[in-house]
């Protein structure tokens, strides 16, 4: 709730430094594997190699953006598969980092689509009110794209899953592919 307050309030900062791509990859993968374990769906990632190795920006706040997105699709997706695709447009001056968030859950039903990214907003919550949250993610991981000089958006098929399309504009420091 602090975060929402600050983001609308016009106070919120970003905090860039120097960071490793990788390292905030492994860690993110780490939690949702865990959070998958629980599930009968499996956990992938799809990590374009010549992403750069070390970005500048708020690693906080990106790692924040990818919790809140793959949490939800854990949340939901109960069989199947939640992938996370990392790209980016290899424009070192000014790159625009991908991350794609498919999933093979419940999906968001069409009339819900528009509302998705509200604040306290829970989507048809008769069917899932046995998930926790407070409906807050979406709306905080849409902001802090849009700090971070990008966007988040969505596509779903009710019933059959969605892919959240997330992207960012971050620093390069000292180009270096990941895969190098």
């Amino acid at each position: 709730i602090l975060d929402i307050s600050k983001i609308e309030a016009g106070k919120y900062e970003l905090v860039e430094d120097k960071y490793e791509l990788p390292s905030l990859l492994n860690d993110v993968g780490n939690v949702i594997s865990v959070r998958v374990q629980e599930t009968n769906a499996r956990f992938i990632m799809e990590i374009d190699k010549t992403l750069p190795k070390l970005l500048i920006g708020d690693a906080v706040r990106v790692r924040q953006i990818l919790l809140n997105i793959l949490g939800n699709a854990a949340k939901f997706t109960k069989r199947g598969s939640i992938t996370l695709v990392a790209t980016w447009n290899h424009d070192e001056s000014e790159p625009i980092i991908s991350f794609d968030v498919k999933d093979t859950g419940i999906g968001i039903k069409p009339e819900h689509m528009e509302s998705i990214f509200g604040e306290f907003n829970q989507v048809d919550t008769r069917k899932n009110r046995n998930i926790q949250g407070t409906g807050l993610g979406l709306a905080i991981s849409k902001h802090l794209a849009e700090l971070m000089g990008g966007t988040i958006t969505v596509d779903s098929v009710y019933g059959q899953g969605s892919t959240f399309y997330i992207q960012i504009v971050q620093k390069v420091k000292n180009y270096q592919a990941i895969g190098e």
